[in-house]
């Protein structure tokens, strides 16, 4: 089935509420006395009002009303409920890329938002509702980044868990929905409908876990470094990897554990399974959506190779997140990691774990000294240099910057080589 994901979704969240309703209905099989009848039929009635407007993005916002109304009459209908835990969202991020212009860069954001307008001009409809959501009423703008992990923290973040478990509800009952989406295309309005059933409701629900994943590591630890570093670091030559650590270690707080930032990574360990289908399904989402012209986020997904790479990296860090989890450096050395231990006591200091020494042979830096040989218990037996650098830089699983004794990384002569094929 096709999802039609348009300005973030929210054709999507809405409709699956309208028409999940209305099949509730139908599926109810009891005696109903005349006075029953009557309000059963008006509550129908209210949904069906809903619905309609609901199609149409001119009376997007409209359908509010009649759903509210709806619910009043059922107060206890999980699918009323749905609906409104689900349209609590949007307002919450109405006018959100404009109150981030500060941060990320005003020229950029009014540039991107002009040009995404301007994608909608065939339809004025559906372009004033992205105009609404876009820009919103008077938006505050955010000033830190700490602004931005209250703002998440306060607001997103319940509220995608509410629409979270008003998802749960829904997935457990039978329905077929279909819904016409003929006026939400971005060019010109043709017939189209929108078919929906509890195994598209939960993979929803796992996109939102996938954003609520992504909210609770950006919560995690103090950020307010960022905001200089935009424009200190826009020249590709300032970049190198010892300028960033050393101008990062002039931030007392920078990457420190936040009030409640423990509390954050153990919400990661609560369901892990969940935790890594969430962002499978928002993966899937953003690379499948990426293809086409009208989709509004970001694709971190080149081509189909970054795509399947992701993917299969995540099923890697399942393992991983259960641990311990043997970390394979080459065919014959691997070291011990301990993820849980990390996640359940994360070091209150990121900045010291930073390498103290580095090297620079004029083309490359790397780190020759750290702190800490566990990396706050990620390597329990702190043996993680001494097995990396043991391995031939030939042969090596994975190739980090850390320089191994004097000179470049020790390479395998043709005997050795030939040796260790032949082993292998």
């Amino acid at each position: 089935m096709k999802k039609a994901y348009h300005y973030l979704g929210i054709t999507v969240f809405t409709m699956i509420v309208v028409g999940c309703q209305r099949s509730s209905y139908h599926n109810k099989s009891y005696t109903k006395s005349a006075a029953q009848e009557a309000e059963n039929n008006q509550v129908k009635t209210t949904w069906e009002e809903g619905k309609r407007k609901m199609e149409s993005p001119e009376t997007f916002w409209d359908a509010k009303t009649s759903f509210e109304s709806a619910l009043s009459q059922s107060p206890l209908d999980p699918l009323a409920t749905l609906y409104i835990e689900i349209t609590k969202i949007w307002p919450i991020l109405m006018g959100l890329p404009l109150r981030l212009s500060h941060l990320i860069g005003e020229e950029i954001v009014q540039e991107g938002l002009e040009k995404k307008l301007k994608e909608y001009e065939a339809n004025p409809p559906l372009q004033a509702l992205v105009r609404s959501l876009l820009y919103g009423g008077n938006p505050t703008f955010f000033k830190s980044v700490h602004e931005v992990q209250i703002f998440v923290e306060s607001e997103v973040l319940p509220a995608l868990q509410k629409a979270q478990a008003a998802l749960a509800q829904v997935e457990t009952q039978k329905f077929l929905i279909e819904l016409r989406t003929d006026q939400w295309h971005r060019k010109e309005t043709r017939e189209s409908k929108l078919f929906l059933d509890p195994t598209d409701v939960h993979g929803l629900r796992m996109y939102l876990y996938g954003l609520e994943t992504i909210s609770h590591l950006f919560l995690a630890y103090d950020l307010d470094f960022l905001l200089p570093f935009r424009t200190q670091f826009e020249k590709p030559e300032s970049r190198s990897y010892q300028t960033i650590l050393s101008e990062i270690k002039k931030y007392p707080s920078a990457l420190t554990l936040r009030k409640n930032g423990k509390e954050h990574f153990q919400a990661l360990l609560k369901d892990v399974q969940a935790t890594l289908e969430g962002q499978r399904t928002l993966a899937k989402a953003l690379y499948e959506g990426g293809k086409r012209e009208d989709f509004v986020l970001t694709n971190p997904f080149y081509n189909f190779q970054g795509f399947s790479d992701w993917m299969h990296g995540l099923n890697h860090i399942e393992d991983v997140i259960a641990g311990p989890y043997l970390l394979k450096l080459s065919d014959a050395q691997a070291v011990m990691l301990n993820v849980p231990h990390l996640l359940h006591t994360p070091p209150k200091d990121l900045k010291q774990l930073f390498p103290t020494q580095f090297s620079n042979d004029g083309q490359k830096v790397k780190a020759t000294s750290f702190p800490d040989p566990t990396f706050a218990g990620l390597i329990p037996d702190g043996d993680f240099i001494e097995k990396y650098c043991s391995v031939p830089n030939d042969v090596r699983e994975i190739r980090l910057s850390i320089q191994c004794g004097e000179g470049e990384e020790k390479e395998l002569n043709n005997d050795t080589l030939k040796n260790l094929q032949e082993k292998q």
